[in-house]
């Protein structure tokens, strides 16, 4: 049944309009407050939820951290999109519920005041007149406040959901991050524990030793020359219980010997270098020899599934070489050396106890001992795409000694600087471009080319250049600063570093010496180095012997055999200093 409009609305309707065919009156404020501000703020809401991503959520690298982020935050922006649908629901269906007021299909209001109403009407239903729909302006502000109050209602919980979305993605990385960190503190702890070196205890008896050499030994490049046997029940006597209280191993042959002090204690208190004969160690002298206590770090290596690469000895001619000597002056040797080769990098370590203090040979054993952990580590253990600077190896290497001193020197309840336990210490890593050198104390350095030329890249850290005397060195108080460079390689060049016993005493040709030592043994370094070191422990003069000291020699080649250029062997104005 159709129902006829009175003449009353036909005439309201025709007003409206001719109202609508003018010029539009402009929207009050009240209006846009209400609707448009509303409409966009929410929209705003929205997107920026979707968009809008923590800007402090800390990322990771790592493969098993991204499969394990991904689902929880894909279940965050969920819950988060769904929260902001839901609470849109509840606002439209709240705004419904309010008693006279009806939702109409758009936002595109026309109006025209009247006596206190406002009149709206959709464009779908403008062509209906019976759908013409009259509220109060009570009503109209009361829909704009509900409005407002909503819009509010949706910020607060957009602004809460990126809140809590933001937390919850940092907590998960920061909980991500933490369990990389403590495996890989587990990961290191293991590799400490096996690759453990058998410093620990300089008491160790041979049976005690975890390897034996092998057969194929022989090529091994560290060979101690004339060093004093470990201590066995053979050598050694005990005294009665009555006289000393207790059993007590010697050696007879140190039996009277007394560590003495270089330095006056109201003096100069520097670490010195003596060459009396007297002077040894209270701590017996370690029980592995250079050729073991490398062949049981190779072997325990070899255990460790953590060491990627493992370290090798040199096999090939023009590689490396290294020789130690005590010469025919001291009673003992407490020079320490080891070379080997990991991952492509050549690795040269040289050491030199202080002699005129307590314990200096078992603190050159430490320290070389710890290096050459310290590089495997750095080497073999990393991944494959990433190789530290041969720089920042060779001093992390020296750092690492040091703590392993300082360990030692909690043991011996060692305080005060010249109370033994020091070293010098140097280390020196090849690639095939460079050379990355860290050093602290004295000895000697130099790359010799194949254009003649010398250079010498190690500076003696001695007072004013005071023989015996150095103002830098190793133990449990470390005393001066390392040093550390890096040196350009090139084609043919062959490094020669050594112990003070060696270079305070050789001339300038030395370096030309030492390479035509080389060249006459067809590239095999490891046999230069000990022809060398035997003509130096027999050089005599009117005073007697020329090295009075101990004497370690080091040599690193590339592989190749040196192509000298044309004269090569005419004397040259070379870098290289005389010493005193």
């Amino acid at each position: 049944m159709r129902v006829e409009p009175t003449q009353e609305q036909v005439g309201y309707l025709a007003s409206i309009g001719a109202s609508r065919s003018s010029t539009p009156q402009p929207r009050p404020r009240e209006f846009y407050t209400s609707n448009n501000q509303a409409t966009s703020s929410s929209d705003a809401s929205i997107g920026g939820q979707v968009e809008r991503q923590p800007a402090n959520a800390p990322t990771t690298s790592f493969k098993t951290s991204k499969t394990q982020a991904l689902p929880w935050l894909a279940a965050i922006l969920l819950l988060a999109a769904l929260s902001l649908v839901l609470a849109h629901k509840a606002s439209a269906q709240q705004l419904e519920s309010k008693p006279g007021v009806s939702m109409v299909e758009n936002d595109f209001f026309q109006y025209v005041p009247r006596d206190g109403y406002t009149v709206f009407t959709s464009d779908l239903v403008y062509d209906n007149p019976t759908n013409v729909q009259l509220r109060s302006q009570d009503q109209y502000m009361e829909i704009g406040a509900l409005r407002n109050e909503l819009a509010a209602l949706r910020q607060s919980i957009a602004r809460l959901l990126v809140g809590f979305s933001a937390i919850t993605i940092l907590g998960i990385s920061l909980v991500i991050i933490g369990r990389i960190q403590l495996r890989r503190g587990i990961r290191q702890m293991k590799q400490n524990d096996i690759l453990k070196p058998s410093e620990t205890d300089p008491n160790l008896q041979d049976d005690q030793n975890p390897t034996e050499l092998k057969e194929d030994s022989q090529q091994i490049i560290q060979i101690e020359k004339n060093s004093p046997d470990p201590q066995t029940e053979e050598n050694c006597e005990t005294l009665p219980q009555t006289e000393v209280g207790e059993a007590k191993q010697i050696q007879t042959q140190d039996e009277n010997q007394q560590p003495a002090l270089a330095a006056d204690e109201e003096g100069d208190k520097s670490p010195r270098k003596v060459s009396t004969d007297e002077v040894t160690d209270t701590m017996p002298p370690p029980s592995q020899t250079a050729v073991e206590e490398f062949g049981a770090i190779i072997a325990e290596a070899e255990l460790a599934a953590k060491i990627r690469v493992k370290p090798t000895l040199p096999s090939a001619r023009w590689e490396l070489g290294l020789a130690t000597a005590k010469g025919n002056v001291r009673s003992e040797n407490q020079d320490y050396g080891l070379c080997f080769k990991i991952n492509g990098y050549d690795v040269l370590i040289v050491a030199d106890g202080c002699g005129g203090l307590p314990h200096g040979r078992q603190a050159s054993h430490l320290a070389v001992v710890s290096a050459a952990v310290s590089v495997i580590q750095a080497y073999g253990a990393g991944y494959e795409w990433y190789r530290p600077h041969p720089k920042d190896v060779a001093l992390r290497a020296i750092i690492d000694a040091e703590r392993r001193l300082s360990v030692e020197g909690e043991k011996l309840q060692i305080k005060r600087s010249y109370d033994g336990l020091r070293t010098t210490l140097i280390v020196v890593i090849g690639t095939q471009h460079e050379f990355g050198v860290a050093y602290i104390g004295d000895g000697g350095g130099c790359i010799i080319s194949t254009n003649g030329l010398v250079n010498n890249f190690l500076k003696p850290q001695r007072p004013n250049g005071v023989p015996n005397v150095i103002s830098a060195s190793l133990g449990p108080v470390i005393e001066g600063e390392p040093m550390s460079d890096l040196i350009p390689r090139q084609k043919g060049d062959l490094l020669i570093v050594g112990t003070d016993g060696v270079f305070d005493h050789c001339i300038k040709n030395f370096p030309k010496n030492v390479l035509r030592h080389c060249l006459l043994n067809w590239g095999n370094l490891q046999e230069a180095t000990e022809q060398v070191l035997d003509s130096f422990a027999s050089a005599e003069d009117q005073n007697g012997y020329i090295f009075d000291d101990n004497m370690t020699l080091g040599l690193m080649g590339d592989g190749l055999a040196p192509k000298l250029c044309q004269g090569f062997w005419e004397p040259t104005e070379a870098t290289h200093q005389e010493a005193v």
